[in-house]
């Protein structure tokens, strides 16, 4: 069974909100090949705030694992500087 870790969700959205980025959740559509697609874009500035939403966002969709990553505050664009945290793991 597929737990959610809040932890590292909290972790990975303090990491990437002090680094100036906004956190976007993304789930993982082929494992093998590591094709991620973002899901949400969190405009929020606590950490456990994010927590929150990245959970509700895997109740939606269980079935795929999720990760957090940054985006530019100004552009949104992806900002690879901010990494990508695993924060779920599907069953």
């Amino acid at each position: 069974m597929a737990v959610f870790d809040r932890s590292l969700a909290v972790s990975a959205a303090q990491s990437i909100l002090e680094k100036g980025g906004w956190c976007v959740v993304e789930a993982c559509l082929d494992v093998p090949e590591q094709v991620w697609e973002a899901r949400i874009l969190i405009f929020d500035r606590l950490p456990e705030a994010v927590a929150d939403a990245v959970a509700e966002e895997i109740d939606l969709d269980p079935g795929h694992d999720a990760r957090l990553t940054g985006c530019d505050r100004r552009t949104l664009a992806p900002d690879p500087e901010m990494g990508a945290r695993l924060c779920y793991l599907a069953s």
